[in-house]
């Protein structure tokens, strides 16, 4: 399964069409489109809406018809950003994201191997008109990808950006009918992202989906339909970042399915980091 996150309904407007998908029940007050490979949500502008959206729909079960819980989770941020001079049209996979309010700064892992350029993003709270040199602008990629690696680990979490405005042709000359053939325009590499994010996602279903063990949880412990989302999620990423199963006798001091997930988390979090900055020591990020 795909996740695709858009904070504009113009944005949304050509991958509802091309990707023929259906209108889903809203979540949470964000509107949902899917089919059985693709769920895509319209969160609103800004970081944290859109860390609201990605929130909201990791934490939800399936909804589109055909939609199955088993298999990893990819995730894509589809949208429009500024550039200083690159052309309109142009389309780029962010390899830095800094959240300028923040000054915090992350880089998502590049495994795909896509002939796509690889550029530095600023997430900033207001739209700018001074670009800063040689890289993307935006308003919600900070918020999405941290949200988003809650979820999934950071080489599933992947932003694609079409330059939207630039110094010769500013914010103030947007408008929905653009927007919309700029994500239109840039469908095919779209498209090659998402075929091979899914390639990747079948890959490692392959190898680890059918051995997890979930029934030593399920009887220890009471979960909820999502809770249960959340701690297949969970082992799935124990078992890459460890190469083994997590068992359930490392959890049998906790009581409550919530201290279960929060205490798995808790666990993962520095073997991320870890994951993350091995891959880029041997290049391969």
């Amino acid at each position: 399964m795909i996740n695709i996150m858009v904070a504009l309904q113009v944005e949304a407007k050509p991958l509802v069409s091309h990707y023929r998908l259906k209108g889903l029940p809203p979540l949470a007050g964000f509107r949902r489109y899917g089919n059985d490979q693709i769920t895509l949500l319209v969160t609103g502008v800004g970081s944290v809406a859109m860390a609201a959206g990605v929130m909201a729909l990791g934490l939800s079960p399936p909804a589109a018809a055909g939609e199955t819980d088993g298999g990893q989770t990819g995730w894509v941020n589809i949208g429009i950003a500024g550039h200083q001079s690159l052309p309109l049209a142009s389309v780029a996979m962010a390899g830095k994201i800094t959240d300028q309010s923040a000054g915090l700064c992350w880089y998502p892992p590049q495994m795909l191997a896509l002939d796509l350029p690889l550029l530095p993003l600023l997430t900033v709270a207001k739209p700018l008109t001074d670009y800063p040199a040689n890289q993307l602008v935006d308003m919600e990629a900070s918020g999405y990808f941290v949200t988003a690696c809650r979820f999934a680990l950071g080489e599933s979490v992947q932003l694609l950006k079409v330059v939207s405005d630039n110094r010769d042709s500013n914010i103030d000359q947007l408008n929905g009918p653009l927007i919309t053939g700029l994500i239109e325009a840039a469908l095919e590499p779209i498209g090659l992202l998402i075929s091979a994010l899914q390639c990747q996602l079948s890959s490692a279903d392959d190898s680890m989906v059918n051995t997890l063990d979930l029934d030593q949880f399920l009887q220890c412990f009471r979960l909820s339909k999502s809770q249960q989302f959340q701690l297949i999620r969970l082992l799935q990423d124990h078992r890459v970042l460890t190469g083994g199963l997590a068992k359930v006798e490392q959890f049998d001091h906790l009581h409550r399915a919530a201290d279960l997930l929060d205490a798995l988390e808790q666990l993962l979090r520095p073997l991320r980091r870890n994951y993350r900055l091995a891959r880029q020591g041997d290049g391969s990020a």
